[in-house]
């Protein structure tokens, strides 16, 4: 059985070890910088079954931009398919009404084509395009 939980701080969540795993998979597959981000006052939703969190967003309200950011989705792999991370989005939004956010935004690396698949099947787009460069640095 599915239970669905949240929270508005990330710090002593349940679901935190598995966004600890998450963003453990995304450093190990080469889609994210080498920063892992995690902050204790992200808020957090989850579904666990038996006990344990399956799925998750962390994310945050940018009051002055009046926007939701998320900042992590993670469904792990052996429940994909099953319209979790769906039905986590859709709370989402639901907050994003109540906070009369005017939008939803969260990046997604350009090679991660599950989670951008994910964001597009629930109506997310694509508005920028971010060009980085790695500066070698030397004391020298």
């Amino acid at each position: 059985m599915n239970i669905f939980r949240e929270t508005d701080k990330l710090n002593g969540c349940p679901a935190l070890p598995l966004a600890v795993e998450a963003w453990g998979e995304l450093l190990r597959d080469g889609l994210t910088g080498d920063a892992v981000i995690l902050q204790w006052d992200q808020s957090v939703v989850w579904v666990e079954q038996d006990g344990v969190p399956v799925a998750v967003i962390l994310w945050a309200y940018q009051e002055y931009r009046r926007e939701i950011w998320i900042g992590l989705s993670y469904t792990r792999p052996e429940v994909r398919g099953n319209g979790l991370f769906r039905t986590l989005y859709q709370r989402i939004v639901a907050i994003a009404k109540e906070k009369k956010a005017i939008r939803i935004a969260g990046g997604v690396n350009v090679g991660n084509a599950i989670m951008r698949e994910a964001a597009e099947r629930c109506g997310r787009k694509a508005d920028y395009i971010v060009y980085s460069q790695a500066v070698e640095q030397s004391c020298g």
